[in-house]
């Protein structure tokens, strides 16, 4: 049988079957895929059946995977939603933009949601909007009202996706609110814990920002695919606040940036143009008349630097 991996605990891997049902298996993976120290992701496509005894299910095959994380151990994500607030947290551009590149270098599609939309004034919105809206999917949404909620479904369905980003800007009260309104199967949670003989009463526990630092407190313990309508598969993971970029050539960083892209196809005078010192850079001529936002050129400077650091190491 063909399945997802959708949560593993303990050396057991809870498979849901694909595509004719989501009925979950509890699956251990075979010795040769142990022996070969193969890591089993959470979203990996796997092969598994009962075993000679007939009393249990193994995962026998792990298909090759389009993209995978290692922090956290995540795999076959068709897009990552990079989750902000407008304040309490403030936004931290870099750390989006960071964020932005790398999900992109591993072909992974990025959309912006700029949360707690409803708690910020018309300005504070107007200069994350202006930044993001014209680059990637973007939308805003506030949970106390479900305002954007529709929006978010409608650019997430049918896809495999994950939400990043900084603690406190509302990712698991976003999780939690798709899985009350759009969940395929409530019980979902209840049946893995059933099968593990424990019990939960509630999806997940959000967490409140710290008084200190106003940033939030991290609840999210696992990685795990909670199943949506229309085939959507919700990775709800920890830790998913930052990914450094990876090492890459210092000239395919601004190959990432996509509103750069746009605007430089054969229009530099050097087809190697670093958009820093060259003559005749459209990219510069389009941060000094305000086409580019100033903040992503910033952060553009700041990765390449990073990159080039990396390269003296090695």
């Amino acid at each position: 049988m063909r399945g997802r991996i959708i949560k593993g605990i303990g050396g057991f891997y809870f498979v849901s079957r694909v595509p004719e049902s989501y009925e979950i298996f509890m699956c251990k993976a075979r010795g040769r895929l142990k022996a070969k120290n193969n890591i089993l992701y959470v979203g990996d496509y796997v092969e598994f059946e009962k075993n000679e005894n007939h009393d249990e299910y193994v995962i026998t095959k792990v298909y090759d995977r389009r993209n995978y994380l290692i922090r956290p151990p995540v795999s076959n994500i068709d897009m990552i939603i990079i989750v902000a607030a407008p304040k309490d947290p403030l936004p931290n551009y870099l750390a989006i933009d960071k964020l932005a590149l790398s999900c992109s270098y591993k072909g992974i599609d990025v959309g912006i949601c700029i949360n707690k939309s409803n708690s910020a004034s018309e300005e504070e919105l107007l200069k994350i909007r202006n930044i993001y809206k014209p680059i990637y999917p973007y939308i805003e949404t506030d949970m106390m009202s479900n305002y954007g909620l529709e929006d978010l479904f409608n650019l997430i369905k049918g896809k495999s996706v994950a939400f990043a980003g900084a603690s406190g800007v509302g990712k698991s009260t976003i999780t939690n609110k798709l899985i009350e309104i759009l969940s395929l199967d409530f019980a979902q949670k209840n049946k893995i814990e059933k099968i593990l003989g424990g019990k939960r009463d509630e999806y997940m526990k959000t967490g409140n920002l710290s008084d200190k630092t106003r940033r939030g407190k991290h609840t999210t313990r696992h990685s795990e695919i909670i199943i949506l309508r229309n085939e959507t598969m919700l990775f709800d993971t920890p830790g998913f606040t930052s990914i450094e970029p990876p090492k890459m050539d210092k000239y395919m960083v601004k190959d990432y940036f996509p509103e750069f892209r746009k605007l430089t196809e054969g229009e530099c005078k050097f087809k190697d143009c670093q958009h820093i010192n060259e003559p005749d850079c459209v990219v510069k001529r389009a941060l000094e008349e305000g086409i580019i936002s100033e903040r992503r050129y910033n952060s553009y400077l700041n990765i390449l630097e990073y990159e080039e650091k990396l390269s003296n190491k090695w």
